[in-house]
């Protein structure tokens, strides 16, 4: 056992009361993280139809806004191409 690793384990032996009350008082202020999850029932498989469906419908919607957000100042310029 090399000096660092038993210099480790004499550190961790000893704990001051004000250490050991602070992590008693974590410890039972934190929800138990053990207990399992209750389960109802099998997974269910995923829906892909349904999610393509409504991931096409955004981007109906978000690909010619944005090109109207980012675009118009060209169609600014043309329109108003030599009438300025």
């Amino acid at each position: 056992m090399s000096a660092a690793t038993s210099a480790a384990r004499a550190a961790a032996r000893l704990r001051t009361p004000k250490v050991s009350a602070f992590r008693q008082f974590i410890h039972s202020i934190e929800p138990a993280t053990t207990s399992p999850r209750p389960s109802f029932g099998g997974s269910q498989p995923g829906n892909w139809g349904r999610l393509l469906k409504a991931r096409a419908g955004v981007a109906a919607l978000y690909i010619p806004g944005m090109g109207l957000v980012l675009g118009w100042p060209v169609i600014a310029r043309e329109m108003i191409n030599g009438h300025m």
